[in-house]
């Protein structure tokens, strides 16, 4: 099976911000849910996709589901390799 590359740790972070931002548009939103199904609709989108992104990413920080760029790493296979 091919091995599926990590996201950076800097990029799971982004998403966890993305996701709790969607999360407040959405918590924002429901005070207009009377006005139009069109809002309804918006506020169940943004608060589904907010938390499956917020979720998941949280899940793959905690899981160390991330590349991690060590520079210790690197200059210790250098060194292997010579």
């Amino acid at each position: 099976m091919k091995d599926i590359p990590k996201p950076p740790q800097a990029s799971l972070l982004l998403r966890v911000l993305g996701g709790g931002y969607l999360v407040y548009l959405a918590w924002d939103l429901r005070a207009m849910v009377g006005e139009s199904l069109l809002f309804l609709a918006a506020v169940v989108i943004f608060a589904g996709v907010g938390l499956l992104l917020a979720i998941t990413s949280i899940h793959e920080l905690v899981t160390s589901g991330y590349f991690r760029n060590d520079p210790e790493e690197e200059t210790s296979s250098e060194e292997s390799e010579e």
